[in-house]
């Protein structure tokens, strides 16, 4: 009975515990999740200005509060990260991985200079290990897997047309927002172009990251846990 319900504790911790479910969120000491303010507001948050794209779709902030529900929108309880005070961009943000490879699944929904930028995760430990998640995407959105075989991880948009290359661990070239009540999944906004010569609408790609749920990890303790509880029960029957 003592076994029965240490393993039945054991399970439901796993199961309950948000960093067991899901990759971390990791940025600078000083940073806080804020709400979306009311946009145009001044002085603005630091994604929150002009677009040479128009409206639509507008900066990050109009299109995740937009109602185009091809793209899943709007995004409920939206909120943005940010350095603290001034509401200023982290650059400092990588993920850590539940598991070195964990499969992502990544949500494409808007990509300015789509014929040139791809999207990479990075591994921090060595930034030369990079697994590609889009190149070349469209503006239509694409939803793919991909396995991130690194423990702890960061974002890169190349564009080879250029010569830039932005890493979200030590660029301002990402802005990074989440639902509120949705844990494990993130909207990340990137910018393209160095900041001294672009709008800072954060617009040119927008992808949903959402990290599976439950590693193969959880599921084998599961079916080790459902194991052992039947064992114990032919037992007790038998």
């Amino acid at each position: 009975m003592r076994l029965k319900v240490l393993l039945i504790v054991l399970l439901a911790s796993f199961l309950s515990c948000p960093s067991a479910l899901a990759d971390t969120f990791m940025g600078s000491t000083g940073g806080s999740w804020q709400p979306v303010p009311v946009l145009d507001q001044n002085p603005p948050p630091f994604w929150d200005n002009g677009s040479w794209d128009g409206n639509p779709p507008g900066n990050v902030g109009l299109v995740l509060t937009s109602t185009d529900v091809s793209r899943g929108l709007p995004v409920s309880n939206l909120q943005y990260w940010a350095m603290d005070p001034g509401r200023t961009v982290d650059t400092q943000v990588v993920f850590n991985g539940v598991l070195a490879g964990q499969a992502e699944t990544m949500l494409i929904t808007i990509a300015g200079n789509a014929p040139y930028n791809s999207l990479y995760a990075y591994n921090t430990a060595d930034q030369a290990q990079t697994t590609l998640l889009f190149s070349g995407v469209t503006s239509t959105p694409q939803t793919v897997t991909v396995n991130i075989p690194y423990a702890q991880y960061g974002f890169l948009l190349t564009n080879p047309n250029s010569g830039y290359a932005f890493y979200s661990g030590f660029s301002p070239n990402f802005a990074f927002f989440r639902d509120a009540n949705l844990p494990g999944t993130w909207w990340i906004g990137v910018e393209d172009l160095p900041l001294t010569n672009s709008d800072i609408d954060y617009n040119d790609m927008i992808v949903k990251v959402s990290t599976v749920p439950l590693p193969s990890s959880i599921f084998l303790l599961g079916s080790g846990v459902l194991g052992l509880l039947g064992l114990g029960w032919r037992r007790k029957t038998g």
